[in-house]
């Protein structure tokens, strides 16, 4: 490993690390630290719905990537209407991204996560830098906080790479938004505006790390 202070991903059990896994740091998720404080209802996930939302996380990145042709009619039929979905909304926000499934990391609160996409959309002949999460279930309360803790790992790598530059305003220098694609072959997108989410977000942050430290498991 030519850096080892990079962040690595272990796919075996999905966890984050600063350094060599298994020896180097351990980083939370952003969802890991959702659930972890009870603020994600879990109980209605289960594992196919779960290989579903992976496999059309994977036909949208494949769709997004530049170097990649994607054939289409090798898809599974129930992954399609999803795909359209996006494709439709490429299109109408004429959507371009700097980062495709993103890994980002906070080294001082070891907080990790990967960013579905980064970049531009426009919205009503607007152009805004967003942080895009794409879902492929129902909203849930808990994605506003999932999206304030990308926007922030976002801000943070656009500081710290010089693509952007602190603003003077309270105006955020990305965006966050959720795109939920529907089996219809239609998509909902939702901005996320609320400024005391990331406040909650850190709360909950925070409080995991106190549980985890003390051997508190979630009643």
């Amino acid at each position: 490993m030519s850096n080892a202070r990079a962040l690595v991903f272990r796919e075996e059990d999905h966890s984050y690390w600063i350094g060599e896994p298994g020896v180097g740091q351990r980083c939370t998720s952003a969802t890991q630290v959702i659930a972890g404080a009870g603020l994600a209802e879990t109980k209605y996930y289960t594992p196919g719905s779960a290989e579903k939302g992976t496999f059309i996380h994977k036909a949208t990145e494949l769709y997004d990537l530049p170097d990649v042709d994607l054939d289409e009619d090798e898809l599974d039929e129930a992954i399609v209407p999803y795909l359209n979905a996006y494709k439709q909304f490429s299109r109408d926000s004429a959507a371009k991204w700097d980062g495709i499934e993103k890994p980002l990391h906070d080294p001082q609160l070891l907080l990790a996560g990967t960013i579905d996409r980064v970049g531009f959309i426009t919205l009503n002949k607007k152009k805004e830098r967003v942080v895009l999460d794409i879902k492929s279930g129902s909203p849930r309360p808990w994605h506003c906080l999932q999206l304030a803790c990308y926007q922030h790992l976002v801000t943070r790598d656009l500081l710290l790479s010089g693509v952007a530059k602190q603003s003077a305003t309270s105006k955020p220098l990305v965006e966050r938004y959720a795109l939920y694609l529907r089996k219809s072959g239609r998509y909902k997108l939702v901005k996320f505006t609320e400024p005391k989410d990331i406040a909650v977000f850190m709360s909950a942050h925070t409080l995991l790390a106190w549980m985890n430290a003390n051997s508190v498991k979630k009643g």
